[in-house]
């Protein structure tokens, strides 16, 4: 490159993986491409700008400016070691240059996918480290030509190498596709046991959400539920027995349906109360609602020795 203005400082740019040598353009700079690649486009640039450290890569960014005769294109750049692709055609002339942008002036404007320059904190930084620039042959090739590279490079697509045996490392490298088979092979035996205890948690959680649904869906529950609300007036009185022999048959129903389907597949059986999450629910049961129903049940099934004198006494005491 020929510098025509300013200085063109040679700075170091390196880490543990890279070490080139930039050229920094600044504000007074600017270079001109040289006769011998006046007709070749220019389809990228490499550069990578010393920034301010971690953390300001993106937000830090620098602008230059390709111009020939015809056109002028800005392309931004951030603070890490980056090739650049030239979006437009630039080609170039006897009058072909580059330097730092500085008015935002030029005719296309290329942004970079990397480049926050459009963010409130972004800072633009008063100078470009240049490493090279991409150029690409401008020469036209006949139509016999073209079918000789295409033929040429089929050629080698279809070429086979064979590597002497002491540089033949191919031992080294692993049985990748036996690898995987094994692989696969332990996964689609150990994930229906691994996702069987989530499976279980799901289909509980579907019939019957949490341990406290579970508990209010018992048949205590649903008995006290109704003598607490209908205890409150004169018509819930006459009712209740009424409500409570239809709510117990539906219930029993309700479990010999589930009797059923268990002695049919025992998967579909539900957790113990105790393995929900919410496994405090179970004080659910001290409440004088259960209380009440499971005194009740109790009630019925010892009335031939006056289950129901001594339920009266126990509603009593809940009270």
């Amino acid at each position: 490159m020929k510098l025509l203005s300013g200085t063109l400082e040679e700075i170091r740019m390196h880490n543990s993986m890279y070490d080139e040598t930039a050229f920094r353009l600044t504000k007074e700079t600017k270079i001109q491409f040289p006769e011998a690649f006046e007709g070749d486009f220019v389809i990228g640039v490499h550069t990578w700008n010393k920034g301010g450290g971690y953390g300001k890569f993106f937000n830090e960014y620098s602008s230059l400016i390709l111009e020939n005769q015809k056109t002028s294109i800005s392309k931004e750049s951030n603070c890490l070691n980056v090739v650049l692709e030239i979006h437009n055609d630039f080609l170039i002339d006897e009058q072909s240059y580059v330097e730092y942008n500085q008015n935002d002036n030029a005719c296309f404007k290329e942004y970079f996918c990397a480049m926050g320059s459009w963010h409130k904190n972004a800072k633009r930084i008063e100078y470009c480290d240049i490493i090279a620039f991409f150029l690409a042959s401008n020469n036209e090739l006949t139509d016999k030509e073209d079918l000789k590279l295409l033929e040429n490079l089929n050629t080698l697509a279809d070429l086979t190498l064979e590597l002497p045996k002491d540089y033949d490392f191919s031992y080294l490298i692993p049985p990748v596709e036996v690898y995987k088979e094994i692989i696969e092979e332990y996964c689609a035996r150990m994930d229906p046991r691994k996702l069987a205890p989530l499976q279980k948690e799901i289909k509980d959680l579907k019939l019957f959400g949490t341990a406290t649904q579970r508990i209010h869906n018992h048949l205590s529950y649903k008995l006290g539920q109704i003598m607490i609300r209908n205890s409150k007036s004169f018509f819930g009185f006459i009712k209740m027995p009424y409500l409570l022999i239809a709510v117990t048959l539906a219930h029993k129903e309700q479990e010999k349906i589930y009797k059923e389907k268990i002695k049919a597949n025992p998967n579909l059986a539900l957790s113990p109360l105790e393995s929900y999450k919410d496994y405090q629910a179970l004080k659910e049961k001290e409440c004088l609602t259960y209380k009440l129903g499971e005194a009740f049940i109790k009630a019925t099934k010892t009335w031939y020795k006056g289950g129901f004198i001594k339920f009266f006494f126990e509603v009593k005491l809940f009270v």
